[in-house]
């Protein structure tokens, strides 16, 4: 149990020290401008977020004159795109968002956050329609909201708010441009042409000649830490990590040994939760509290019955996955698809191979058969109606003998005292009741 022990406490100690490396070192050119070029690409979601707010705080202690976010995303997490919107729209540094692929949803609300937007020939912007990661619509209240955001974004830079309603909101027409039930996407050109872009540029160097800047150009490197963050924060990871942490504990417990499936199980639940928490979704209270739902229902493994400590080592467990998540929904999603894979698996493991591993110490798997000596109890109908007396109290039960032949019985009634006369006036299996005789 010691080695396992300690064998857990090294697979996460692992991981921890992953998320204490020191961040990459940025290569720098000397000349006039400090060119600081952050790449966002892939899902929007909180490792972005937390990958973004140290490159800008890196730009600005190298002293950088432009900041150039390089975009191309399909979008994600609103949550994690607001967070990168007012970090954008705070920056005393000005920023030029250069759309190399695609700015879809997430993304447009990013790009229309910086006061310079240029694209590259091909690239595309808008499609900015919020939903549920089922693909179910939202509710309207949080379309409205979502619609008065981006709106709000488009003005802040003075672009028609137009525009960036129309990505939203099926309902808004743009004549010529986007007719009733259509989400607006705008191409390169049309984007320059509404005002949306500032121009289509064919790379980088190009595009900063427009603007006017020249010089260092330096790239912000996205450390190991930081690559695993944005890994694990991913919606479409999450279910399939949670599914190898609970797959792989439930294997530990029905097979022999600590293998594979243990040091996987330990594994993913390790990077799920270093991950949210380099990733800033979650702090140290979430593990704490994961940790202490583990050692209630360790607790449990040692209590008879299943009480209140299983019962609050689970909601503990649970409580704390779901909070760790970027988003509640997707963390209650999550867990469920993990809980529900993790049970069938669990049953044709146990149906074909039977309690082998740890969870055989609290299975009683041992069969009482005739050829090893056991004898069921018999039933003693005989006794029905028969007077015996009491040799110890009844409280309810106690013993009572009735001729040669010692029985435990039960008291109709409550308690009997010793040495009482009593009549037998029910036989139920093994058990006997009897009721006391009361001397006239």
């Amino acid at each position: 149990m010691r080695r396992k022990l300690i064998a857990y406490l090294l697979v996460f100690t692992f991981f921890l020290s992953l998320f204490n490396m020191p961040p990459a070192t940025v290569n720098a050119d000397s000349d006039e401008d400090i060119i600081f070029v952050i790449p966002m690409e892939g899902p929007v979601e909180k490792g972005l977020d937390a990958f973004l707010k140290r490159s800008l705080t890196a730009a600005r202690d190298e002293g950088a004159t432009v900041v150039v976010i390089e975009m191309n995303t399909l979008g994600g997490s609103v949550d994690a795109a607001m967070s990168i919107g007012n970090r954008l729209i705070a920056s005393e540094i000005p920023v030029i968002t250069y759309i190399t692929g695609t700015a879809t949803s997430a993304g447009a609300y990013i790009a229309l956050n910086t006061p310079m937007i240029a694209m590259s020939p091909g690239s595309t912007i808008g499609a900015a329609e919020p939903r549920f990661l089922t693909g179910q619509e939202v509710d309207p209240k949080i379309l409205a909201f979502w619609k008065s955001e981006m709106e709000a974004a488009a003005e802040a830079f003075d672009r028609d708010p137009i525009y960036a309603a129309a990505m939203v909101d099926r309902s808004v027409v743009i004549e010529g441009l986007v007719n009733e039930e259509q989400l607006l996407s705008l191409t390169a050109n049309k984007a320059t042409e509404v005002g949306i872009a500032d121009g289509v540029f064919t790379n980088r160097q190009q595009m900063l000649d427009h603007y006017g800047y020249s010089g260092q150009i330096i790239q912000a490197d996205i450390t190991l830490a930081e690559r695993l963050a944005r890994f694990v924060t991913s919606p479409n990871v999450i279910p399939f990590l949670l599914t190898i942490a609970f797959l792989g504990i439930a294997i530990e417990f029905l097979v022999p040994g600590f293998g594979l499936p243990g040091i996987l199980g330990v594994s993913a639940l390790a990077i799920f939760f270093i991950g949210h928490m380099a990733a800033g979704a979650a702090g140290y209270e979430v593990l704490i509290i994961f940790i202490i739902g583990i050692i209630l229902l360790s607790i449990e493994f040692f209590a008879p019955g299943f009480g209140i400590f299983g019962i609050s080592g689970i909601v503990a467990m649970g409580a704390a996955i779901v909070l760790a998540a970027q988003d509640t929904t997707l963390g209650m999603q999550s867990l469920l698809i993990a809980l529900a894979i993790t049970f069938v698996v669990s049953i044709i493991l146990v149906k074909y191979f039977g309690y082998r591993g740890i969870w055989s110490k609290f299975i009683l798997s041992e069969k009482q058969q005739n050829e090893l000596g056991y004898v069921a109890p018999q039933q003693r109908k005989d006794l029905l109606g028969q007077i015996g007396e009491t040799i110890t109290p009844l409280r309810p039960s106690g013993t009572a003998q009735f001729d040669d032949y010692l029985a435990d019985v039960v008291g109709e009634g409550g308690y009997i005292q010793s040495g009482r006369k009593v009549k037998v006036v029910k036989v139920e299996g093994t058990r006997i009741v009897v009721r006391e005789i009361k001397e006239s």
